[in-house]
């Protein structure tokens, strides 16, 4: 289900959707996320593979160090 000519890089998961929002790339998943408070339980859609799995994630707050 990727567009013709996507490579997608092997030995991660892939985000497809947060909380049902579709993510089609970092941009989406950084709008996404900053709407969410710390401490919320997300549901993550990922692909793993050749399987696609949800799973929750509690949210923390960002952290300044680099």
């Amino acid at each position: 289900s990727w567009p013709s000519g996507t490579t997608i890089p092997t030995g991660g998961d892939v985000i497809v959707a947060i909380d049902g929002q579709p993510v089609a790339g970092s941009a989406d998943i950084a709008r996404i996320v900053t709407s969410l408070s710390p401490g919320q339980l997300t549901r993550f859609t990922v692909e793993r593979g050749h399987s696609r799995l949800q799973l929750s994630v509690r949210l923390s707050e960002r952290s300044d160090a680099h």
